[in-house]
Formats: structure tokens, C-alpha cells, sequence
């Protein structure tokens, strides 16, 4: 299937191509040529999808919620627990690298960034805050409307962390992974 383009910009396939109202020109001289017989001149160009709309397989969907859910696992076994009393800085150190390859990668739209960080903040909080379900009768006050707001929380974060993937394709990973592991070292995000 052959790809044709128009001198606006305008990408056709080659079954859109009708020849009363196209031309296919091959150099400048039969560009006016079509010009003159009042047709659109049009040229072949390489194969390329036209795709406006980002379409998701369901892996997709599966692998980003693992990794989110992942990295989420890993987060909260960094946190000091009854386990390792101080916390763990092995899993502290590759706690988000699952989260950084999800969105250099995999993650295409505000919605699915805020998705991954609000799957992987809800995690990380319902297994490093477990015990507060034993409030039996406000385990859902205590526990579910903090692990709720802790995840929109994250989920907004997300989007900050999203905007330099966003608007370029040149970014780097590493350092933008830096300044939102930065964030959550800092005093203010621990009050939270």
C-alpha cells in the first residue's frame, strides 16, 4: 500500500486517492502541470501509519499497571517496617527504575501517567500501612480514604514527572528520575 502527501501536509493512502481530483506528480514540472488541470498535485512517499489515535493492546495496559504495581511493592519494602527496621536501601536504590522505564517508554497520555502514579502511590501505602486496618470499625476511614488520597496524590505527581516526556522526544531519564526521587526525599513529602 502506497502513501502520497499534498503540498499542505496532508497524508493520503493509497485507496483515498481518487484521480479526478488528485494528481501524482514525480518532479516540479508535473506539479504545475496538475496545477493547471485544477487537481491537488500529490507525491509518493514511504510508508508511514496515519494514526491520530494512540490505540492500546491490552498487554500494554497489563505491563503498565505490573510495573506501577511493582515499583509500588518495591517502594513500600523501603520504608522502615517490622521487617527491616530502618527501612532498606536496596530497594530504596531500585525501587523506581521499574516507574522510569514505564514512562520513557510505555506511558503515551496524561491519563495513563496518572493512572501509573496512582496504582503505584496506592500500593506503596496500603502494604507499608497495613496495620491500620486493625481499626476494625474506621479501617475504611483510616485506611481506605488515606490510601485513596495518597494515591491522587501520587497521581498528580505523575503528571509532573510526565511533562518532560511529553513535549519532546529528547529527554533525559536519568535525570528526571533524579528530581522526582528527590521529591520524595524531601521533609515535606514525608509529613504527608
Amino acid at each position: 500500500m502506497g502513501f502520497f502527501k499534498d503540498f499542505k501536509g496532508n497524508v493520503y493512502r493509497e485507496y483515498q486517492i481518487n484521480t479526478t481530483q488528485f494528481g501524482i506528480a514525480k518532479n516540479a514540472q508535473q506539479v504545475a502541470e496538475i496545477s493547471k488541470q485544477q487537481k491537488i498535485p500529490i507525491i509518493r512517499i514511504p510508508n508511514q501509519p496515519v494514526n491520530y489515535i494512540v490505540k492500546y493492546t491490552i498487554m500494554e495496559v497489563i505491563l503498565q499497571v505490573f510495573y506501577s504495581f511493582f515499583s509500588g511493592c518495591m517502594l513500600s519494602l523501603s520504608i522502615p517496617n517490622e521487617i527491616y527496621e530502618f527501612g532498606s536501601p536496596v530497594f530504596t536504590l531500585f525501587a523506581f527504575i521499574p516507574y522510569y522505564i514505564l514512562f520513557s517508554k510505555k506511558i503515551k497520555t496524561y491519563n495513563q501517567a496518572f493512572l501509573a502514579g496512582f496504582i503505584q502511590s496506592i500500593t506503596t501505602h496500603l502494604f507499608s500501612s497495613y496495620w491500620l486496618a486493625y481499626f476494625k470499625d474506621f479501617a475504611v476511614i483510616t485506611l481506605g480514604a488515606s490510601a485513596f488520597g495518597t494515591g491522587m496524590i501520587g497521581g498528580f505527581m505523575a503528571l509532573y514527572l510526565y511533562l518532560p516526556f511529553s513535549s519532546s522526544q529528547n529527554h533525559n531519564t536519568l535525570l528526571d528520575g533524579t528530581l522526582y526521587q528527590k521529591f520524595y526525599d524531601t521533609k515535606t513529602f514525608k509529613i504527608i
